[in-house]
């Protein structure tokens, strides 16, 4: 019964994902150099347990969003923000800004983000989505992090997430595509 309601959601996921043209912000390759990470090719999803997050995360990353791709036409992006304020963004596909972009996010946008991280009990989450060994390889995940203080905590959603977390991650891309933002020429 489980298998059948898992696959339903599935069809209907993908669907939905494959006739949307969302293109609101990017996959954001980080431009600080300590920050390693690799350009997903747009049309290869990967598994939740697969993915090239950094080993060590730069001390002064305070938040990312990131969207990985899926089958479909899902937006891929990346979105860092850093303890002075900067903000980087690397939109790679199914995105209106596609490239690197730069941004000051004010301490208000970081209080702001940080008040909505405890209000979900951001820190109290488990670190993946779906828990256990289940690998949804066909859907995208999203992936946050966010640092108060000392402690920080990485989340990669790609599928059964709490309620709470899905809402966060749609408000944080809505704040961040809120942000004034500047292409970087290349």
């Amino acid at each position: 019964m489980n298998k059948i309601i898992l696959c339903t959601f599935l069809l209907i996921f993908l669907d939905a994902c494959s006739k949307k043209i969302v293109e609101k912000t990017t996959q954001i390759q980080p431009v600080q150099e300590k920050t390693v990470q690799e350009v997903i090719p747009p049309d290869l999803p990967i598994p939740p347990d697969k993915l090239k997050i950094p080993k060590e995360i730069d001390e002064n990353l305070l938040v990312r969003l990131q969207r990985t791709a899926c089958f479909g036409k899902c937006p891929v992006f990346t979105v860092d923000i850093f303890r002075d304020g900067k903000v980087t963004y690397s939109g790679v596909a199914h995105v209106k800004k596609r490239g690197q972009y730069v941004a000051i996010a004010g301490l208000d946008c970081l209080k702001k983000i940080q008040k909505k991280a405890k209000e979900v009990n951001y820190f109290k989450m488990s670190d993946k989505y779906p828990k256990g060994d289940i690998e949804l390889t066909d859907i995208p995940t999203t992936i946050t992090y966010i640092r108060q203080g000392e402690k920080g905590k990485l989340i990669a959603d790609n599928f059964d997430a709490p309620k709470e977390l899905i809402e966060f991650e749609k408000w944080l891309e809505k704040e961040l595509d809120n942000l004034d933002w500047k292409e970087l020429k290349q």
